[in-house]
């Protein structure tokens, strides 16, 4: 384990472990073929993980191993429960299926590593609890893999979903199809387009084990960390066919764990939630530009000031002018209001209110065609 802040010693000791194995074999042992696990950071959500685990089994391959982690969630025995119910049909196939549980909650970026740490295979895909695999997803993560052996990690479109895969309500998708994001070939604002929603992203888990660090912990942007590192080291994979589906009516519940509880609360992003995530985007950035002789921070600052304002922006249209206003402040102390983008979406928001809603949409639809 290296990296700066890497502990010299699993600090997360006296975990419960709940260990399923099949007569595969699978383990850490040396392995003839590429094997894949997947990842799943928990926190409350049963009835999400029970659905997210029903699209792993219904689809067209399995991984050879899912690793759930709950991070001391109050309804962990329900999470539990909902794992037991799915060992008999995962124990009548090839793939692995653990469950551990933290004593304490680590928080978003700790668990991740925790995850990456746990695993037994050589690639390791994440996903939220709360989201879905598509029925042809862990196939083409196997695909994509296979294609392009010497690629670090790997990004994917996804749907957009509120009940079910059945009724997705759109594609988010960078290339139409599959290619390889590097330094040479694109800008560096794409390893945080590709990173910023985690659902899918696959790791060598070798290599992510070989960049590990705890100066990130909080900052709810360990991948982005990951991916700038494969940007400039070895390109990004990307798969142009949806992996998986990213739910779209989940409420974020970042905030219990202590590296989270001084900007974040479940249920929503303040105005200070916000600033600190994208001030820590930054910094991020410009770690990874120091690592590796590189220039992205001021193309990273571009776009979160540009492209990711629209977002943060749409998201006012039904929220007060005291909270606009001091949106708006944050904004403006990490310099990002300094472009005719955020205040044009600024000023629209205060002046239509809750029809710039109408306006967001509208454009939305126009740019995604």
């Amino acid at each position: 384990m290296t990296g700066e802040g890497a502990p010299a010693i699993d600090p997360y000791a006296g975990r419960v472990e709940d260990r399923h194995r099949t007569t595969s074999g699978f383990g850490r042992q040396a392995m003839s073929r590429t094997t894949l696990s997947v990842a799943i950071p928990s926190y409350s959500r049963p009835r999400d993980l029970d659905y997210l685990l029903a699209t792993i089994h219904a689809g067209s391959r399995l991984p050879d191993e899912i690793v759930i982690c709950d991070d001391n969630s109050p309804d962990r025995d329900e999470i539990r429960g909902v794992v037991d119910r799915w060992r008999a049909a995962f124990g009548r196939s090839p793939c692995a299926l653990r469950y551990l549980q933290n004593d304490i909650n680590l928080g978003y970026d700790r668990n991740l590593q925790k995850l990456i740490r746990e695993c037994a295979s050589d690639y390791v895909v994440f996903i939220g609890n709360d989201d879905a695999f598509t029925s042809a997803g862990i196939r083409s993560i196997y695909d994509g893999i296979a294609a392009n052996p010497g690629l670090k990690a790997f990004s994917r479109s996804f749907v957009k979903f509120a009940d079910s895969l059945d009724s997705s309500s759109g594609v988010s998708r960078f290339a139409t199809q599959d290619c390889i994001f590097a330094a040479g070939n694109s800008k560096p604002r794409m390893y945080l387009r590709l990173s910023a929603y985690f659902g899918g992203l696959v790791f060598d888990r070798a290599w992510a084990l070989s960049k590990e660090r705890s100066s990130y912990d909080g900052t709810l942007y360990y991948q982005l960390y990951l991916f700038g590192c494969a940007y400039f080291e070895t390109g990004v994979g990307y798969i142009c066919e949806p992996v998986v589906g990213a739910r779209t009516d989940g409420i974020p519940l970042f905030g219990v764990a202590s590296t989270e509880a001084g900007s974040h609360q479940p249920g929503g992003y303040s105005e200070r939630a916000r600033a600190k995530m994208w001030s820590d985007i930054l910094r991020i950035a410009r770690d990874i530009d120091r690592d590796h002789d590189a220039s992205s921070y001021d193309d990273i600052h571009y776009e979160l000031k540009t492209r990711l304002s629209f977002h943060v922006f749409e998201s006012y249209a039904h929220k007060s002018i005291q909270d606009l206003l001091a949106l708006a402040k944050e904004l403006q102390r990490l310099d990002l209001m300094s472009h005719p983008v955020p205040i044009a979406l600024f000023l629209a928001v205060l002046v239509l209110r809750n029809w710039s809603a109408l306006l967001f949409g509208l454009s939305r639809r126009i740019y995604q065609r």
